[in-house]
């Protein structure tokens, strides 16, 4: 079966599941914000786009971080 990462990442840790085939990946996906002009942003949208460029950005996603050195 293949299962995403932040579904069978406790499964991972625990030792309960080995990934298989782990040179196989998915190609990349990017998430854009778009909207109308940044002058009369509204406050919440700001703070979505901060809040998803916090939780996706470059590093490691936390449901991946079960197989990282730093947990």
């Amino acid at each position: 079966a293949q299962l995403p990462t932040f579904i069978a990442g406790r499964d991972f840790a625990a030792g309960n599941l080995k990934p298989v085939m782990e040179e196989y990946s998915l190609p990349e996906h990017a998430i854009y914000a778009v909207f109308p002009e940044r002058k009369h942003m509204p406050l919440k949208v700001r703070a979505f786009i901060d809040f998803i460029s916090e939780k996706l950005g470059t590093d490691l996603p936390y449901w991946d971080r079960y197989n990282s050195p730093e947990k």
